[in-house]
């Protein structure tokens, strides 16, 4: 996957739309109108102080990382003890059935532990409220991609 360009107050560009859908998703309130303005800029910030980023606002490499589950819609989870495909499921809002068709031979009877698993979340990949760029596509069919192994 290409590196997403860093984005900062001001910018206005497709990069934008994706910012501001995965902050969104992340449950940041923002709009989604491409215009990186004060509340997008404020909704960054909330989000880099969770995640122990620098609270900056400008949206770079780091932050990006951090946002990527929010575009791509899963996240890799390392089963500990006590894990389960239920367990996993409602601790991510997701049916248990999102987590085996994206770990195709699954055995939910024999997980082990330190395996890594998909974790598909809440939310449709693709989303339709903003301008298509080659950098929305990318990260899109990357989510299609893992979510869906048999694609």
């Amino acid at each position: 996957m290409e590196k997403l360009n860093a984005i900062r107050f001001g910018d206005a560009s497709p990069l934008t739309d994706l910012l501001q859908t995965a902050l969104l998703r992340a449950g940041f309130e923002t709009e989604i109108d491409g215009i990186f303005g004060s509340d997008t800029r404020s909704a960054a910030v909330r989000f880099q102080a969770t995640r122990g980023l620098a609270q900056d606002g400008v949206v770079g490499e780091r932050t990006w990382s951090a946002l990527m589950p929010y575009l791509t819609g899963y996240i890799t989870h390392t089963l500990r003890r006590g894990d389960t495909l239920y367990k996993l499921a409602l601790a991510n809002k997701t049916p248990v059935a999102a987590i085996e068709t994206a770990n195709p031979g699954i055995a939910p009877d024999n997980l082990k532990i330190g395996e890594k698993l998909i974790i598909p979340l809440w939310f449709d990949i693709v989303a339709t409220n903003i301008r298509v760029s080659p950098q929305s596509n990318d990260v899109f069919l990357r989510g299609i991609a893992v979510r869906y192994p048999f694609v």
